[in-house]
């Protein structure tokens, strides 16, 4: 694997030192890069889950899957 050279400010050097605890700054900037995707997949599921909590098609259709489901349901 390839290396790439990026520029950043001495701020943001400072604080990827400062959070390094003894790990290498790619490691800090890929578990970084880690939970940002993780935060970007709850908002997007978060969103989704609204959408769908408010649409009266996708309401019908959990209705007749939970009807269809009868006893067998887990909840």
């Amino acid at each position: 694997m390839g290396d790439t050279t990026i520029r950043v400010s001495t701020a943001t050097r400072d604080r990827v030192r400062t959070l390094s605890q003894g790990q290498s700054a790619e490691g800090v900037i890929v578990a970084a890069l880690d939970e940002l995707e993780r935060r970007r997949r709850a908002d997007l599921m978060r969103e989704q889950s609204l959408a769908v909590s408010q649409d009266p098609d996708d309401l019908a259709e959990i209705q007749r899957v939970m009807e269809d489901m009868g006893p067998a349901r887990a909840w």
